[in-house]
């Protein structure tokens, strides 16, 4: 205002995304506020920060009913709906029907599981990833660095858990983080963010394994189901029940990247970080 005090800002969250092993600059928006007075410069506002999008991708993950108008008219794409896999914690003790009938779910039709190679090492332990691999394909993605985890791990209130299985040599093949969350009674840890480096080991076989051998991850005791949520049907699980929920991950590709295909996690919002 005239007297100098701040009426109004925008917050972002800086992350690296890559795209065919090349690195591209991500903007995650945090915090929109306009006081009261100058709510007439909301709109000068949003446009400003619109322009970053020439250069970065931009992602909101928790917009209001109201920034959800203005994004679609600024012609964001967006993910609407999450599939989530859950599976029940062995060491709970709950069988599939009863959590079923409790959270109002089918219980699906189990196939052949499948197994993470015998020579895997798992971990709850940032520290224990030696390297993280590269990816070169057309998918946008967010970007995985041993320094990137062990942030994730650290920031925002909620305490998060680390899913994570390396080979011999420590080089990340997959790995979930997720976080403490209460529901009908259940206490559920629900993966917030998740990636696979290797065909063979698939994140369904790592979330599987975390269900059954909860010890392998310091799970022990404290959950009763794992929530695997998936946004942009890259992936499916076989977890014993499956749900679908509303979902609102907005997002803004710069236009020399539109041919890319966007690869969502549910933790790309500023949820996790707070």
């Amino acid at each position: 205002d005239p007297g100098a005090k701040i009426v109004g800002f925008t917050g972002f969250i800086p992350h690296d995304y890559e795209l065919d092993g090349n690195v591209v600059p991500g903007l995650m928006t945090t915090t929109f506020f306009v006081s009261e007075a100058y709510r007439g410069k909301a709109m000068s506002m949003v446009l400003r920060a619109e322009r970053y999008a020439r250069d970065f991708h931009l992602v909101d993950g928790s917009p209001s009913e109201k920034m959800k108008l203005i994004l679609d008219r600024l012609k964001y794409e967006r993910f609407s709906v999450e599939t989530q896999y859950i599976y029940c914690v062995r060491q709970a003790g709950l069988a599939p029907r009863a959590v079923a009938s409790r959270i109002g779910s089918a219980v699906l039709r189990q196939g052949p599981r499948a197994a993470f190679r015998q020579s895997s090492r798992f971990t709850h332990q940032p520290d224990d990833v030696v390297s993280i691999p590269s990816r070169r394909d057309d998918k946008l993605r967010k970007r995985v660095t041993r320094e990137g985890l062990s942030w994730f791990m650290a920031a925002g209130s909620e305490t998060k858990r680390l899913i994570a299985a390396c080979d011999a040599e420590g080089t990340l093949l997959a790995y979930g983080i997720g976080v403490a969350k209460k529901a009908r009674g259940l206490t559920l840890l629900r993966i917030t963010e998740y990636a696979s480096f290797d065909v063979s080991a698939g994140l369904d076989a790592l979330f599987c394994h975390a269900a059954t051998h909860p010890e392998a991850f310091g799970l022990s005791g404290e959950f009763d189901l794992l929530v695997w949520p998936i946004l942009d049907g890259s992936a499916r699980g076989k977890g014993f029940l499956r749900l679908r929920r509303p979902a609102a991950l907005y997002y803004k590709v710069p236009k020399r990247l539109r041919y890319s295909r966007k690869v969502a996690n549910p933790g790309e919002g500023d949820v996790p970080l707070l």
